[in-house]
């Protein structure tokens, strides 16, 4: 199975605007992808694909220098993120769900680049890691890489910078316990277990509720465009990043124990996108983010030859 591993990077700051040179360079070329897709519909009838626009790539290259200066993998990548955009927007045209179409991406909203090919572009040594073009870059391993590594993404998350790393691993069962276990996920307690005992929420948003609140009024009274308005915006991010990080380390704690407690874990089939358009419980909902704990308990328990 493959298992993702995630650190945080230390750059230095001219080591940093190298990064963002290139999340800035791979968004350039996501945007063009998405470009040259619509203008070859609208005035050709010709709709384009994954190879049609790598195929390029070659001769954009030679006349672009920092294009030429990224890593070749890494804008393969790219198209074939512009491909399952498309993808994805027929998919749900077709199954009659909501779609909206492939937009461009602005410079807030495009935030990881991927090297599909470990040893094209990027390579980890103890704790640092090399990226073409940027050089060599701290690292916090703060536990070690298992497996095979197969694709390493950077990440940035507000003004901090992590990387992920995908690894083929092989799955190690725990001993048999010969144990059972249903879960009911609730708002009152996250969730009861069939013999009745509760697990408590810590509820991180409702927490932090009040911090936010003065943080995004005083958000709202700065200048647009202002260094102040851009200062308070990183607050904001600041903290709802905390209240995301508290959440995802009571889960996966959550998930642990019940993965090592039971050989087999039922829950229940949630509908949890009809369930948040009740206005009176969507926070709440949205706080304790069943949809996120249940897939890192399939994930652990995979990982465990559970069921």
């Amino acid at each position: 199975m493959k298992k993702a591993y995630l650190y945080r990077l230390y750059p230095r700051e001219e080591q940093a605007a190298l990064l963002q040179q290139q999340l800035d360079v791979a968004r350039e070329v996501y945007n063009a992808c998405l470009l040259e897709r619509r203008e070859a519909y609208r005035m050709a009838g010709v709709t384009l694909n994954y190879y049609a626009q790598a195929n390029q790539l070659k001769a954009i290259r030679r006349d672009c220098a920092d294009i030429a200066a990224v890593s070749f993998s890494m804008l393969q990548a790219i198209c074939r993120r512009a491909q399952r955009a498309y993808d994805n927007f027929f998919r749900r045209v077709k199954a009659g769900e909501g779609a909206g179409f492939p937009r461009f991406k602005s410079k807030v909203r495009f935030n990881s680049i991927t090297f599909p090919s470990y040893g094209d572009g990027c390579k980890l040594s103890d704790t640092r890691l090399y990226i073409q073009g940027v050089g060599t870059l701290k690292v916090k391993l703060h536990r070690p890489v298992g497996g095979m590594i197969k694709t390493v993404t950077l990440k940035r998350v507000g003004h901090r910078w992590y990387v992920v790393i995908v690894c083929e691993v092989a799955v190690v069962p725990l001993s048999a316990t010969s144990q059972a276990v249903g879960i009911d996920l609730g708002l009152t307690s996250f969730l009861m277990t069939d013999t009745g005992k509760p697990v408590e929420h810590p509820q991180p948003l409702r927490t932090a509720q009040a911090r936010l609140r003065v943080a995004q009024r005083s958000l709202a009274r700065k200048k647009r465009g202002s260094h102040r308005r851009h200062k308070q915006c990183r607050r904001v991010a600041r903290l709802h990043e905390k209240v995301a990080n508290v959440r995802r380390n009571f889960q996966h704690q959550t998930a642990h124990k019940l993965v090592r407690a039971f050989d087999v874990l039922c829950h229940e089939d949630l509908a949890i996108k009809n369930m948040v358009r009740n206005h009176s419980l969507a926070r709440s909902i949205s706080d304790a983010a069943w949809g996120q704990f249940i897939a890192i308990l399939v994930g652990k328990a995979e990982g465990a030859g559970r069921r």
